[in-house]
């Protein structure tokens, strides 16, 4: 279901509510648009292509409310403000680039002997434990470092493991919440684009039966059959 993994979210409180929140909202919106193309797809006033038409205008007012959906929108900014609160938090752990020339010095001359290294990714390793080490390896661009940006941010998230754990937990949780909430809201999409073929087929399913009745009894369809 739409949402459905969003759900558990709202058990870890905090921002996470949020999300939960939002979960059932999209899921209250998709309910009330399935609903709407059932009663659509079973109107005997609608030949096949009227249902198709007007399933598909519910579809497409159910997509432009999505992509503006405030809900959406709040929730990622929730979660955009908590992210900078952990970074905040947590960025005394890395530091920042040495206000002093000869700090800076050293720091270039740690990231020349790391990307020297055969291995420059096994090689920074070995320092996880070095605040200053790590500083110099991470406050600069990864190429002087011999790194790849990928490499270096495994680096950086091997060292808040070491020191927060806790805060590193939440913040993989902010970035699975972010891409649930995005893919909560592709999929309700690609379900309103589905359920108005499914509706046409239905009605023409409905259709054909009722043909097979006239065909039986003799009995023209009414007008409002035939539209």
């Amino acid at each position: 279901m739409v949402g459905g993994s969003l759900q558990g979210y709202a058990a870890r409180g905090g921002v996470f509510t949020t999300v939960g929140e939002v979960a059932e909202e999209l899921r209250t919106e998709v309910a009330r648009f399935d609903r709407s193309a059932t009663e659509t797809a079973s109107d005997d006033h609608l030949a096949p292509d009227g249902v198709q038409a007007k399933v598909g205008e519910q579809a497409e007012t159910l997509g432009k409310r999505l992509d503006g959906h405030s809900s959406v929108t709040r929730a990622k900014e929730a979660i955009s403000r908590r992210r900078e609160e952990i970074e905040r938090e947590i960025g005394d752990t890395i530091g920042a680039q040495p206000a002093d020339e000869n700090e800076r010095q050293i720091a270039a001359e740690i990231r020349a002997q790391i990307g020297k290294a055969s291995r420059p990714y096994d090689e920074a390793r070995k320092y996880l434990g070095d605040a200053k080490v790590m500083n110099a390896i991470l406050v600069a661009p990864a190429m002087l470092t011999g790194l790849t940006e990928d490499q270096q941010a495994r680096l950086k998230r091997e060292l808040l493991l070491r020191h927060h754990p806790d805060k590193t937990d939440e913040l993989d949780a902010l970035d699975s919440a972010t891409k649930l909430l995005e893919g909560a809201v592709s999929s309700a999409k690609k379900l309103a684009h589905d359920r108005t073929q499914q509706a046409r087929a239905h009605a023409l399913q409905r259709l054909s039966a009722q043909t097979r009745n006239v065909r039986a009894t003799g009995q023209p369809m009414s007008r409002h059959q035939r539209r």
